[in-house]
Order: structure tokens, then C-alpha cells, then sequence
């Protein structure tokens, strides 16, 4: 394995961890809702566009580490 994967690894994988769990939060806060409105409100909260960010961060982090290995 690619030293620099395998030190970068724990944390990928923490960060993994966390943005599940978020996403849970999230998801369980509009699934409580009594209406469409106010889960779209939670949807475009700016909790949810950060944790979509740090969630497209991560997916662009795991491709690069994919490739770098496939190479």
C-alpha cells in the first residue's frame, strides 16, 4: 500500500464516519417534519450545503486515492 494512503487512511475514515453520522442527523430531523416546506428548509439549511460539501470533498479524495492506485 501507498505510504501516503496508509498514513492518510484513519482519517479518511473518521471523516467518512462523521459525514454518515451527520447525514443521519439530517436526515432524521426531516423525516420528523410535518411538512414538505420545512424539510426542504433542513435540506437547505447551511448545515446540510456544508456537510453536502465536505461529503463531495470526500468522494473527490477517495477517487484521486483510486486512481493513484490503479496506476
Amino acid at each position: 500500500m501507498n505510504k501516503e494512503l496508509y498514513n492518510r487512511l484513519p482519517y479518511l475514515l473518521s471523516d467518512l464516519k462523521r459525514v454518515y453520522e451527520e447525514q443521519n442527523e439530517i436526515l432524521d430531523k426531516v423525516y420528523t417534519t410535518k411538512s414538505y416546506d420545512e424539510g426542504l428548509t433542513i435540506l437547505k439549511s447551511e448545515k446540510a450545503v456544508k456537510l453536502l460539501t465536505m461529503q463531495t470533498n470526500l468522494i473527490l479524495e477517495y477517487e484521486y486515492w483510486i486512481e493513484k492506485l490503479e496506476l
